[in-house]
């Protein structure tokens, strides 16, 4: 089972294994949602320097969102900032 698939869910005991290269979707918020899945046992499998850059990693959010919406607040009638209010959005 992945770790996003485990979200939600307790375990007794959980083995988190971590791959061989460094990536950047492996990050601080991954491995505590991983070890957080344990009720009583986390083991941890993989090399130091593995774990160690993906808890010195946090995630970089860059949607653009927030800037977007803060310059639609801040600019409301600056029409080159105001693109929130001309997208809609349809999920389904």
């Amino acid at each position: 089972m992945t770790i996003h698939k485990s979200q939600g869910s307790e375990f007794g005991e959980v083995l988190v294994s971590l791959p061989t290269a460094d990536s950047p979707l492996l990050t601080r918020e991954l491995i505590y949602t991983a070890v957080t899945r344990a009720r009583e046992k986390v083991l941890i499998a993989g090399s130091q320097q593995i774990f160690e850059a993906a808890v010195s990693r946090t995630i970089s959010r860059t949607s653009g969102l927030y800037t977007m919406l803060h310059n639609d607040a801040e600019n409301p009638t600056d029409p080159t900032v105001s693109r929130a209010k001309n997208h809609s959005f349809s999920l389904g």
